[in-house]
């Protein structure tokens, strides 16, 4: 016979005994123990079966069972229970806890200071020292906000003064805008600056408008002539003796100066400018708010007009020929042009130009320049840049490590602010109705190559420097196409029309053909969410399903 253990139910206040069909559909297990306190009667569940349920009357004594007695009571019957195993998987044990399992989750309680030595102690935990607080060895000072401290309104300075203990020692503005001491001192109103005699006797004197003590607090009969300083030793007479005497002097009135001898030595005049040109300026010439004119009446600071029949007219020549060995770094400029505006706009606009020029052909004019420049290396020394903004850029002999036809730099300092920057600007305009422009550049490149050799040549070569938030190489807005006759790399030296040298090409906007025989040229691609389109001839397109993968 084999036994195993079961789990046994009491079921207590039943009226009658078991039928049948108390059954496992009713819940009952083989074992269970049925309490008939009508009759006082124990039954014990021997078998289940629906409709066929064998109850077997016993004693209350047979019924209870010692669960002691059971048989199988070490097997593992409940795996919902912890045993030391389950147990000691899913926590940590005394022994593991004691031997300082988490010592590195947390601190241990040697590890905390009540005391700083430094920066070696950084990181360490902290406890209260013996008096409780944390150690003035771990506050730093300077963390400290004086306004935020406690008690600030106590009265814990007394070497400082209250209102009560200043209002104690001083006068306070109070007292002294109310007169405190006008018994003491003359106040600014009782000062006068002229007299009215004697009625004013005792009152304090203060300058008049002219800066003076005025003539009415001067007794003149207090003033001796004779002791004024620089006086001399008479009272003037000889003066009034020598204008007496017509004989001794000429009246200004009796002079002509046209007639007066010597007036053409240039000698006579030192400080003047001659008409001719013949003397130099020996010093700066500032003209104040005036305005010069050359053949015109001035309607600008400087105002040139040519005059008729003039071959070439230089509205401004400057000829700058330093010679000899320098002795310290020189700049030469020959022409400077500083516009430092501190004008509030007030709303209005306000346009700074440092150069502006308008040249206007009337006639016909083989060639007309806003502006020209030209410059010549010719030396033998090594040039480290040279630059013009129109022209010539020529190097005659020597070596020059870079030359620009022409260069511009925006510098853009720490302070103000620049909403855009352009180092080069150009732009067309066609605003007349009734002509025609063949083309337009908005820039034009050429590298001309006529003799010698050229290594490496670039129409365009840029390059970025520094933090840039976002970067274009080349950006285009509008209607706007691009062409390229030769080859285009990105990121390579071209092999083919179109080179690049990346792992990916992406196309942002998906385009689905209306049918295999919609518009297109061999070559387009394009793509869904579905497909991947070729077009293979001209209105061609073929199809490729893509699906995802693992």
């Amino acid at each position: 016979m084999t036994w195993r253990p079961v789990e046994a139910t009491l079921f207590l206040e039943k009226a009658a005994a078991p039928t049948v069909n108390d059954d496992q559909n009713e819940g009952y297990l083989v074992g269970d123990i049925w309490l008939d306190e009508t009759n006082d009667a124990a039954y014990l569940n021997l078998d289940v079966t629906v409709g066929a349920a064998v109850w077997k009357h016993t004693s209350l004594e047979e019924a209870v069972i010692d669960h002691g007695s059971i048989l199988g009571l070490g097997d593992d019957d409940h795996p919902h229970y912890h045993n030391n195993a389950r147990g000691d998987a899913r926590y940590y044990t005394e022994t593991e806890l004691d031997a300082g399992q988490l010592d590195n989750r947390y601190f241990r309680e040697n590890e905390f200071l009540n005391a700083s030595a430094g920066a070696g102690d950084a990181d360490k935990p902290v406890i209260l020292d013996a008096a409780g607080h944390v150690d003035a060895t771990m506050i730093n000072d300077a963390d400290i906000d004086h306004g935020t401290i406690g008690g600030l309104v106590g009265d814990d300075h007394l070497q400082y003064h209250t209102d009560a203990r200043g209002d104690a020692r001083y006068y306070t503005e109070t007292e002294l805008d109310a007169g405190q001491l006008d018994d003491r001192y003359f106040t600014e109103a009782e000062h006068i600056n002229s007299s009215a005699g004697a009625g004013d006797s005792g009152k304090p004197v203060k300058l008049d408008a002219a800066g003076h003590i005025d003539a009415t607090m001067i007794n003149d009969g207090d003033v001796d002539h004779t002791a004024i300083a620089n006086i001399g030793t008479n009272t003037h007479a000889q003066v009034d003796t020598h204008i007496a005497d017509g004989t001794k002097h000429f009246l200004e009135g009796a002079i002509d100066h046209g007639s007066i001898s010597g007036l053409a030595d240039i000698a006579d005049h030192p400080y003047a400018v001659l008409i001719t040109g013949a003397r130099s300026l020996t010093g700066d010439w500032n003209i104040g708010n005036h305005k010069l004119g050359i053949n015109t009446v001035p309607s600008y600071p400087l105002h040139i007009v040519n005059a008729p029949g003039d071959e070439t007219l230089f509205a401004s020549y400057i000829d700058l020929n330093p010679t000899g060995t320098l002795t310290d770094d020189r700049e030469y400029i020959g022409s400077y042009v500083d516009i430092d505006s501190s004008t509030d706009r007030d709303g209005h606009a306000l346009e700074l130009k440092g150069f502006r020029s308008l040249v206007t052909n009337r006639g016909d004019a083989t060639i007309a320049y806003g502006f020209q420049s030209a410059v010549t290396h010719d030396s033998v020394d090594t040039a480290t840049q040279i630059a013009s903004i129109w022209g010539n850029t020529r190097v005659l002999q020597g070596a020059v490590s870079a030359a620009y036809g022409s260069r511009n730099r925006v510098r853009v300092q720490d302070t103000g602010a620049v909403t855009l920057a352009y180092a080069m600007y150009g732009q067309i305009q066609m605003l007349a109705t009734a002509k025609t422009l063949g083309t337009a550049y908005g820039s034009k490149q050429s590298i001309e190559q006529t003799a010698g050799t050229i290594t490496t040549g670039y129409l365009f070569h840029g390059a970025y420097t520094g933090t840039i938030g976002t970067k274009w190489g080349i950006y285009l807005t509008g209607e706007t196409q691009s062409y390229l006759s030769g080859n285009l790399g990105l990121g390579v030296a071209p092999g083919a029309k179109l080179d690049i040298n990346s792992d990916i090409i992406r196309l942002r906007t998906a385009k689905t053909p209306a049918s295999a025989g919609a518009a297109g040229n061999a070559g387009d691609i394009c793509w869904d969410a579905t497909y991947i389109y070729i077009c293979v001839a001209t209105n061609t397109w073929e199809r490729v399903e893509h699906v995802t993968w693992a």
